[in-house]
């Protein structure tokens, strides 16, 4: 065996014949059968020194693993929480939060699942409406409403659009917002119940009795309007010479063919 002089050495001693310089590139001996190469030149000099320093060194990076790991902000972060990155770059954050019950936003862990400009909300009743937390699942101008139930209005001209929340089974949204009825006419107003928009003199539509409305347009004093129920086709007619029959048919006064037993005149204007 050699020394470790004589392995880091550029010389060896062979044969007992005196000092032999080993050719730098010349390959080492091969492996004896303790593994380790039985000559070194200088150049393997750093080779060995890494090899008895990853000998010796101690385990403790593995034996004993870092306290803190994970962290977040400083401390072991808790079982089962995350850890909540915020603020600016220049000053960075961190804070644990239940990823269950809170939501991480720009402002730090919030209660809720969603943020709304830093504030935590549950999307199940509130929602995010210009910057703020209201109650309901849709927007209509910066209030909050349910859409399963009502709707949004939007009116105005487009300089000054405004906003506003109806029902739609009691009103309607027209030019002047939402008004109670069914129908919005082109003069303004609202046909309600039993009503419709009906086509005045002026061309506009107003809101009119149905009785006193066909073919679009406001009936003349002294005509009726005779309805198919079965078509809903309209027939003006008038009441001192024609007669409307429950089918929808209109006969000339005095009747040749009068209406039959279970058609009767209809009654009324129309």
């Amino acid at each position: 065996m050699y020394s470790l002089n004589e392995w880091i050495s550029p010389t060896r001693r062979r044969g007992g014949r005196g000092r032999v310089r080993a050719p730098l590139a010349r390959r080492a001996d091969p492996v004896s059968h303790t593994g380790i190469r039985r000559s070194f030149g200088f150049s393997h000099l750093p080779f060995l020194l890494c090899a008895i320093l990853v000998i010796t060194l101690p385990a403790q990076a593995v034996d004993n693993p870092d306290p803190c790991d994970p962290c977040c902000g400083g401390s072991q972060l808790p079982e089962g929480k995350s850890c909540c990155y915020y603020g600016d770059w220049e000053n960075p954050s961190e804070s644990p939060y239940d990823p269950e019950t809170q939501v991480c936003c720009e402002t730090g862990p919030q209660t809720g699942n969603a943020c709304c400009d830093g504030q935590g909300y549950n999307t199940d009743t509130h929602t995010c409406c210009d910057g703020n937390v209201v109650t309901g699942n849709a927007c209509c101008g910066g209030q909050g409403y349910n859409s399963e139930t009502h709707y949004c209005c939007s009116y105005g001209d487009w300089s000054n659009l405004l906003f506003a929340v109806f029902n739609p089974d009691t009103h309607v949204c027209c030019e002047a917002g939402p008004l109670q009825g069914h129908t919005c006419c082109s003069d303004g107003s609202v046909a309600g119940d039993g009503e419709g928009c009906c086509a005045n003199k002026d061309g506009e539509t107003t809101a009119t009795n149905a009785h006193d409305c066909c073919l679009g347009s406001i009936l003349p004093e002294g005509e009726g309007c005779c309805i198919n129920p079965t078509t809903g086709l309209e027939q003006k007619y008038i009441k001192d010479e024609q007669e409307c029959c429950n089918d929808g048919f209109v006969i000339e006064k005095p009747q040749d063919e009068p209406c039959e037993p279970d058609n009767p005149p209809t009654v009324g204007s129309n």
